[in-house]
């Protein structure tokens, strides 16, 4: 609880931050940041509400994760479908699967969605061999997957890289019919435990 009110106030204080500048690149990237926080403050949210203090339902927590992202955008027509397996995962891995998905929206927001309108789907599901799939696809314009291998990649993309090292999660893009990424991962927890 005290880890949610500290993260929510590093967020007002970026806020105050954010009103102070006019010039749209700092704004930008103090929104991403303040998105980066709310997402980690809202895992830690759900864990003081919810019975079970060390899981997280991904139902719950990506759901509300992507509507809370979309909203900014809120004068645009994107849908946000969840297609999520009654998961719960530690607050590690919440936490890390939050940050992709903020950045992912946040790409699809500024990149894939010439018009106004779009879709992004998100799904997480575990196999019989206990990993974990995790996609995210949206309907846009796609990308030239050359740039994702580039070392001069977008601090975004390098970002996604991270997280993804972080889970050991192997990641495939493709871009067809928009931009979809897949990560499959194991919860070590459950490897150890």
């Amino acid at each position: 609880h005290r880890v949610k009110n500290n993260l929510q106030l590093i967020s007002g204080l970026l806020n105050l931050q954010l009103q102070k500048h006019q010039h749209l690149d700092i704004k930008e990237m103090m929104n991403e940041s303040q998105n980066h926080i709310n997402s980690i403050a809202l895992a830690h949210e759900m864990l003081y509400q919810d019975d079970n203090i060390s899981l997280i339902s991904m139902q719950k927590y990506l759901k509300e994760l992507g509507i809370r992202s979309l909203q900014v955008s809120a004068e645009r027509n994107i849908e946000y479908i969840t297609e999520i397996d009654d998961i719960l995962l530690p607050i590690n891995y919440a936490t890390t699967l939050g940050l992709i998905i903020n950045e992912l929206i946040t790409n699809s927001l500024k990149h894939a969605f010439k018009q106004d309108t779009g879709i992004i789907t998100v799904h997480l599901s575990k196999n019989s061999k206990n990993q974990y799939k995790f996609i995210y696809k949206d309907n846009g314009v796609g990308m030239d997957l050359n740039k994702i291998e580039k070392p001069t990649t977008s601090l975004g993309l390098k970002l996604i890289k991270m997280l993804a090292e972080e889970m050991d999660a192997s990641m495939q893009v493709e871009s067809n019919n928009g931009l979809s990424y897949t990560f499959v991962f194991k919860n070590k927890s459950e490897i150890d435990g």
